[in-house]
């Protein structure tokens, strides 16, 4: 015990001295590779020196740190190894339990980042808790991350008696690097603590410095291997459906179908996708939205493989929460592609190059949709970068091609100026044409403490993009948005996050004026627990009136133990009927909820729900109902196979005619996941339905069964 005092003295005096002890991260190049099974006792691990500078990122920066981490970096020719001891003066208090891959966000953790690329751009981070179980993500220059990607490495964990110990390993072929005698590449390391709802790194971010890549500390590697990646990932998918016709079932799908997707490293930066017939199939539908009452059609984000590589590169910059366009490109778009590349990577030492190629034969009874992208980026110092956009979709006689340009300036290490210029060009089958344009420009600000963002949007009437997300066209606006975050010195709250967000907005097609004021606080408070207000002040045009959307919101996320969690988000205001002939002005409640219980490390249930009633504001009248409940239930055996079952109740009443609808979605699955493309899955659906709209008459109206096995050969 007293070792470990007079160590935790030095460590954190030293962390005061120097933010980033190491600006060179040291390597020990090892002839013996250590077994990864969380036991640090290995010779490798005893001829590392550790780094030890942690300092806190969240909720405050660069302050010593409360708890001590010792990271560690070897390496041979084939892979990179880390190793983490994470020091807890309350270990009873770490949160780890045995959860499926990517599901352990909000548990303890420790992650590395790596810029194997050494350009300071997009990162990717690899993590565990302290069991073992993975989670990672790409981040991008301000370290905001996309935990959609899945990168293939191995890890393994300890819980022990001060608190516990990860080790990493990551194999050269799940990072792509320039070869050389001498690689270098950025690495950072990371920890989270649940319990004092803290977030460490090291080296330390500071976002007035610059971009989060161009602070990490360096690491130098000699002997590395230059072999090519050579994946193979067949896929075998059994599919039956039966529907129910008003008197018995009919069997209408009973298909297998064979897929194959490979993977080729045409240079160490630089990779080949192609994939035939391949299974884009969502292996857990999305969680229930509502879906009645919008005005344009709901996002869903990319989860399928195929297109994750080199997907970050698609972000458009100037893009903030005031434009017009959502998405510039959504691969969500290409339902069920027939077949696709890609070809994804560095040009020559500072340019990146994605393209994708697909045929998408969704369209029942028409021929398939033809989808094109080449995205081109030219980085410079820091995060610097200008690039270019093509994308087109062709159908028939219809097509839509957009073209675009777009560059990110750092002008200090606070301050960021970004923009975008986009042309659309459209025709239909019946031969409607449009060309438009759309133009996006803002001007960042960012330090420990404060971030202003001012932005700038015009989008031309008639702007059409297919292949990506516009919620809605031919407006121009201008917006600010600011916050500041208030460490507190107290233990119950952690820090204050007071915020406003405004902006102008004019509706182009009918030359009518919107806005929005609104005023924000989100309170830290222990065990990651928050809460957040809202008051807004808001406006809106559609078919040519503007109408009032006023409102009020309330969330409170709390973790009063270990194993549960709870999250309640209320929210009244106005609301528009958005009915194309007659709308009108109402007002909504809505509430959302959830209950997460973890009994034991293997266990997890998720009970959770959304309530809508939207009533006429004259005469204060009810309109509908609509509910959605959703249970959740996982047992994951270990870390390969899991069991879960879901069942979705969505219930909605229509009080102007009297109309009540009812259905409930069961959703059972029996998985094996090895490691990302490696996987065996059986599941079992199905939908049950009203259609004598009275719950005792429900009945079940489709059942599917699925089968799915698919294993990455990795050469």
């Amino acid at each position: 015990m007293r070792k470990l005092c007079l160590l935790a003295i030095c460590l954190t005096f030293g962390s005061v001295l120097v933010s980033s002890a190491f600006e060179t991260i040291p390597t020990f190049k090892t002839e013996v590779p250590p077994v990864i099974d969380g036991d640090l006792t290995d010779k490798t691990w005893a001829n590392c020196d550790p780094c030890t500078s942690f300092i806190t990122f969240k909720p405050t920066v660069g302050k010593p740190t409360e708890e001590i981490t010792l990271a560690y970096t070897a390496y041979d020719a084939e892979n990179l190894y880390f190793a983490f001891h994470c020091y807890d003066q309350n270990p009873e208090l770490i949160k780890a339990s045995l959860a499926k891959r990517d599901g352990v966000f909000d548990e303890d953790f420790v992650g590395v980042v790596i810029d194997a690329q050494n350009d300071e751009q997009f990162v990717p981070y690899f993590c565990s808790n302290p069991i073992g179980v993975q989670w990672d993500a790409m981040l991008d220059p301000t370290s905001d991350g996309d935990d959609s990607h899945d990168f293939i490495y191995e890890s393994a964990g300890k819980l022990v008696g001060e608190g516990y110990a990860v080790e990493l390993r990551i194999p050269l072929k799940s990072l792509r690097y320039r070869a050389g005698e001498q690689v270098e590449m950025g690495i950072g390391f990371a920890r989270k603590i649940v319990h004092n709802s803290h977030y460490y790194l090291s080296p330390g971010y500071y976002p007035e410095q610059g971009p989060f890549g161009a602070q990490l500390a360096k690491a130098r590697f000699t002997g590395l291997a230059k072999r090519l990646t050579l994946e193979i990932l067949p896929s075998a998918i059994y599919t039956r459906h039966k529907s129910y016709n008003g008197s018995n079932y009919e069997t209408d799908i009973d298909k297998a179908e064979f897929g194959v997707t490979a993977k080729y490293g045409l240079g160490s930066s630089m990779t080949l996708d192609a994939t035939y017939n391949p299974d884009f199939s969502q292996i857990e539908a999305d969680a229930g939205r509502v879906d009645v009452n919008l005005r344009f059609p709901q996002f869903y984000s990319e989860k399928r493989p195929f297109f994750m590589e080199g997907m970050e590169q698609f972000g458009l910059a100037g893009l903030t929460r005031l434009s017009a366009i959502g998405a510039i490109v959504s691969t969500r778009t290409i339902v069920q592609p027939r077949f696709g590349v890609k070809v994804t990577g560095k040009v020559g030492t500072q340019g990146n190059l994605t393209s994708l190629i697909a045929t998408d034969q969704s369209m029942a009874g028409i021929e398939d949709a033809q989808f094109g992208i080449v995205r081109y980026k030219q980085y410079f110092v820091d995060d610097n970068y200008a690039g270019g956009i093509l994308t087109t979709r062709e159908l028939g006689e219809g097509y839509n091609r957009v073209a675009g340009v777009d560059g990110s300036y750092r002008l200090s290490g606070t301050t960021v100026l970004t923009g975008n210029y986009v042309q659309s060009s459209f025709k239909s089958d019946s031969g409607f044409t449009s060309t438009a344009h759309n133009i996006d420009a803002s001007i960042a600000y960012r330090d420990q403490l404060n971030t202003i963002v001012f932005g700038v949007s015009d989008m031309s009437e008639d702007f059409h993009l297919e292949g990506g997300f516009v919620p809605r066209d031919g407006i121009t606006a201008l917006g600010l948005n600011l916050f500041r975050s208030i460490p507190m010195s107290g233990n119950f709250v952690s820090h204050l996050t007071p915020g406003l967000w405004t902006f102008y907005q004019r509706d182009k097609y009918y030359e009518t004026d919107e806005g929005l004021a609104q005023l924000s606080v989100s309170i830290g408070l222990p065990n990651t627990s928050y809460l957040d207000l809202q008051e807004g002040i808001y406006s809106e045009t559609f078919q040519g009136k503007v109408y009032d959307l006023n409102f009020h919101r309330v969330e409170l996320g709390i973790r009063p133990v270990n194993n549960t969690y709870v999250f309640v988000g209320y929210q009244g205001g106005g609301k528009i009927y958005y009915d194309p002939f007659t709308p009108y002005q109402g007002d909504i409640r809505s509430l959302d909820y959830s209950l997460t219980l973890q009994p034991t490390n293997q266990l997890t249930n998720e009970f959770s729900g959304t309530w809508n009633r939207f009533y006429r504001r004259s005469g204060h009248s009810e309109v509908y109902d609509y509910q959605i409940i959703r249970l959740k239930s996982s047992y994951q055996m270990n870390r390969y196979i899991e069991f879960r079952g879901i069942v979705e109740m969505r219930d909605y009443y229509e009080y102007d005619f009297n109309r009540h609808y009812n259905s409930v979605v069961t959703d059972l699955l029996a998985s094996f996941s090895y490691f990302p493309g490696s996987v065996i899955y059986i599941g079992y659906g199905s939908l049950t339905d009203n259609p004598e709209t009275d719950l005792a008459h429900l009945k079940e109206v489709d059942q599917s069964l699925f089968f799915k096995t698919s294993y990455n050969w990795r050469m």
